[in-house]
Parts: structure tokens; sequence; C-alpha cells
């Protein structure tokens, strides 16, 4: 799966996608999707190859395509280019949930067993367009809590930095040496995620000696890689209710309509640019994100207007990525074991959070005539409650992590730089589920 096709973007096409990251989810969506090279254009050689089209590949390959006119830069993402349909549910807000169920934007598979749920698979889910998981989001960030991006050993990274948005569309990157021949990269560098990257680097050769002896992968470097993967559980509250008419953005497929949509490009507003979630908060003290939609999830939306609570509880453990055991296809996704609600304080926390957003809930105008359904009218919200019905909300971080893997300037440690290879600045790490930027050639 991950891997499984390849978009391949030119340089003036990768700056061009880098440069609209910003302004995606605000700007009307292009009369045609972004420029891609042809099956029969691909380049044999370049000098920068990204592996990996989220956002960190893209700005990595923007600032390189500015900062060095002369070289040349692949950025290469899986998945089909494109089409008018599927760009429209990249850029429009109200087609979120659209693009989350279309395969030729996202890939989904089961996790392994999860113990915590308890032994339930759970689906993941990841971009698999031009633009990564961040072309499949709402496009919200936060800022790091604290002194603490500067205790990551990123070079030039510190909490100041850390603490507001990058804007700098200058260079980013500089290169020493003579340009390589024989269509050797000067230098390969990895941002496909947190589910990609270490399955990169576990193909290669990099990781640990059982799982890649166990996927039949010869081993070139003992490294933790997949060792330390982080990853968010969600707690679900459903809820009926039928004194009030549905809003219009929580009605299944509204906002892909030919009326709405032409609403939207005349700078109308409308459905097609609203988001389907009402609120977004915190409990207090950051114990657990809340976020509260009056739209549904598929087949209870058909029968009657639906209002959904959402509990995330920060992650208190740890889980691990590996390849298939048995020497599975390149294509196929990581074995993920997650210890999602792994604790009983995690499990604690969503209980509490789940029971006040019920009690939120419970406050709204009698008018709405609101009916609880999972859990149902006088089920209270228990630990097993949550355990039974929790899901993967698709934040993911991990795998590479700094210090025991990666230098300072995210290079891989004990990777040798091809002959000739220049020096190229750090990507900054995501800090919500997204791609991670490093170098496969370490400076060491």
């Amino acid at each position: 799966m991950l891997g499984a096709s390849v978009l391949l973007a030119s340089p003036a096409a990768a700056a061009a996608a880098a440069a609209g990251m910003g302004r995606v989810l605000l700007s009307p969506p292009p009369s045609a999707p972004p420029a891609v090279a042809a099956a029969g254009e691909l380049p044999t050689a370049a000098d920068y190859v990204v592996v990996g089209g989220g956002t960190a590949g893209c700005v990595v390959a923007a600032r390189l395509c500015a900062a060095l006119p002369a070289a040349s830069v692949v950025l290469v993402e899986r998945g089909p280019p494109r089409s008018e349909a599927t760009e429209l549910k990249v850029r429009a807000m109200g087609g979120l949930h659209a693009a989350w169920d279309d395969p030729t934007l996202t890939e989904a598979w089961p996790s392994a067993p999860v113990p915590g749920l308890p032994f339930r698979r759970v689906t993941l889910l990841t971009g698999a367009t031009l633009g990564g998981t961040s072309a499949t989001n709402a496009g919200q960030w936060t800022v790091p809590a604290g002194a603490w991006a500067s205790t990551w050993g990123v070079e030039g990274l510190d909490d100041a930095a850390a603490a507001r948005p990058e804007r700098d569309g200058g260079g980013g990157a500089a290169a020493g040496g003579a340009r390589p021949g024989g269509g050797a990269p000067r230098e390969v560098v990895l941002t496909a995620g947190p589910y990609g990257t270490p399955t990169l680097l576990q193909r290669s050769g990099v990781g640990p000696p059982p799982p890649l002896a166990a996927a039949g992968v010869r081993q070139r470097v003992d490294l933790p890689i997949g060792e330390r993967v982080i990853s968010r559980a969600v707690g679900i509250l459903v809820a009926l209710y039928t004194g009030v008419p549905r809003h219009p953005s929580g009605v299944k497929g509204a906002a892909l309509q030919p009326a709405a949509v032409a609403a939207w490009r005349a700078g109308r507003g409308g459905v097609t640019g609203t988001g389907r979630t009402s609120t977004n908060g915190r409990l207090q003290g950051g114990a657990a994100m809340q976020e509260a939609t009056f739209a549904a999830p598929d087949g209870l939306a058909q029968r009657a207007p639906v209002l959904v609570s959402a509990c995330l509880p920060p992650p208190a453990g740890a889980g691990r990525l590996s390849l298939p055991a048995g020497g599975a296809s390149a294509g196929d996704p990581p074995v993920a074991a997650l210890p999602l609600m792994g604790s009983a304080a995690e499990v604690a926390t969503t209980v509490g959070c789940l029971q006040q957003l019920r009690g939120v809930a419970r406050r709204l105008n009698p008018r709405f005539r609101l009916v609880d359904v999972a859990p149902p009218p006088g089920v209270p919200v228990t630990p097993c409650y949550v355990r039974t019905t929790a899901r993967s909300a698709f934040h993911t971080v991990g795998g590479p992590a700094m210090g025991r893997v990666l230098t300072p300037t995210l290079g891989v440690r004990g990777v040798p730089r091809p002959a000739g290879g220049g020096r190229v600045g750090h990507t900054d790490a995501r800090l919500d589920g997204g791609a991670h930027g490093q170098r496969v050639h370490s400076e060491e």
C-alpha cells in the first residue's frame, strides 16, 4: 500500500504546490489539478530526491529549488494525479470528510490488535496525495507548551522559533561540493510521514534486528527505528436531535453539490467552505482535547440530525511499527502495534471528558429534543464503554526519534553520505502527526 503508486512532481510543480500550502483551505480550487510529470517524463537522475510530498516534503523541495536554482530536485509522492473533483475535496473545508473516504486521496489499513481496546483492530489513515495528510486535514495547529522544543536537539530550533509560524520564503538550505555524476543523488530526504519514513528505513536495512530478520531484510545499521511510536485514541458520544433543522454542513454530500460549489467559487461562502466541526477546545489543564460537530458518521446521518462529541486524551504510552513478517511486498503498510487506551489514566481522562461533554449536550435548548444513542439513554459513560468504542484519532508521531536515531541536523546516524554530497539544512518536525523530515545520509 505505502509507495504502491508514484506521483512525481517537477521542481516547478513542487515549488508551486508548496507555495500554495499556506492558503490551500482559503482559496477557490483551480480549474485544473496541479501539473505533474507524465509517465514518459520521469527523470532518471537528480541532485536531490525528496521522498514524501506532504507539508515537510513540499517545503523542503520548494526551498531547495529557490536556494539552488541550478540543481535538479525531484519530489515523489504516491497516489494518482488529482482530478478536478478530487482537487475540490482537498481545497474545500466542506469536502474534508469526503476526502477521508476517497481511496485516491488517502490510504487506510487495520492496526494490529490493540490490548487496551480490548484487542480490537482499528482503522489507520494517512494521506496519499500531493500535500500528504495535510491535504486531507482541517489545517489546525498548536504551539508547543513550555520549554520543550529546545530539548529536541535540532540545530536552529529553540522555544522561540517553535512558538511562531515559519514564514520565511527564502533559502533554508545550503550546499557545497561538486555536482555528483552518474545519476547518484547528492542527498535523499525522507519526509514520508510517521508511517512511511520508518517503513522505508526498515526496508533499507536500518532498524532493530528482530523485526528486520522476521521480514527477511538484511540489517545494515542497528537503530531503534519504529520503537517509540506515539498515537492518540479518541472516545465518541453520539446523540440524535429532531426538534430543530439540521445545519446544511451536516448533510452528507451537500458541500460538493454543483450549486454550492459555484457559490463558493464566486466568493459567496456557503456550505462548501464551511467545516463540519462546530467547537474545538481543551479541558482545563490541557488534559484532553474536545470536539463537537452537528454532523455524523455514515449511516446515522441518513436517519436524523446527529450531534457527535469527541475526546482525544494525551497518549500515555508508546507503540511500535515494523515490517510485515515473511517478506511482504514493498507496497504493504507497516504493522502498527499502538497502545491506544493503554493505561488506566488515559481511560479515566477520556471518561471524565466524555461525561463533561454529555453534560454540555444535556444543557442544550430543549427544542433540540436530544436523545442519547451511544451510550444509550440512562447508560453511564464507563471505562468499559470507552475501551469498547474508542478508535484511532489518526494522530501519530515517532519512529525515527531525535538523539538515538537522528543527528542535530536530522541526518540518520551511521548511514554514510554519497561521494560529493553537500550539506542540507534541517526541516522542522511536525507536532500533529504529519511528516518528519530527515536526511538519509548523515554528516557523521
